[in-house]
């Protein structure tokens, strides 16, 4: 990686970071959901459906 794209990398970390931060910790939680209890694929993109057109609080995927 060249010092210029460190740089700009650091600078969007330093600037965003709570977004950096739960953008990764909710991409893990979704998956977790996602996979917990369901081997099926056709199942797993069922669960997917439910949590985009159902409200739910990050309580709700633990």
């Amino acid at each position: 990686m060249s010092p210029e794209r460190a740089r700009q990398r650091t600078d969007f970390i330093e600037t965003y970071r709570s977004y950096v931060i739960n953008y990764n910790l909710g991409k893990d939680m979704v998956r977790d959901y996602i996979e917990r209890d369901t081997e099926d694929q056709a199942a797993r993109w069922k669960k997917f459906e439910h949590l985009l057109s159902s409200p739910m609080a990050p309580t709700d995927l633990q």
